[in-house]
């Protein structure tokens, strides 16, 4: 394919919508955000069964150093990409 069909509807959907005027723009941004809030809630609905609660003791094993040494770890890399 050369174009995306359904990101080119959302985007005609939503750039028609903004034409119209805020107060169906804000009514269309409600709706999404309803519609995106229910997805994740699904997800965790049906993620939840399945999880291994096993995997959820020990989330800090090497110490408040630890968590200081990765930080600084992941900061002096970022910053070395600068």
């Amino acid at each position: 394919g050369y174009m995306n069909l359904p990101a080119f509807a959302i985007i005609w959907v939503i750039g028609s919508m903004l034409t119209y005027g805020t107060k169906e723009s804000s009514l269309l941004n409600t709706i999404l955000v309803f519609i995106k809030v229910l997805a994740i809630i699904i997800f965790i609905v049906i993620a939840v069964p399945h999880a291994n609660f096993d995997n959820w003791s020990d989330f800090n094993p090497y110490g408040y150093k630890g968590i200081i040494t990765g930080s600084a770890t992941l900061i002096l890399a970022y910053v070395g990409f600068d």
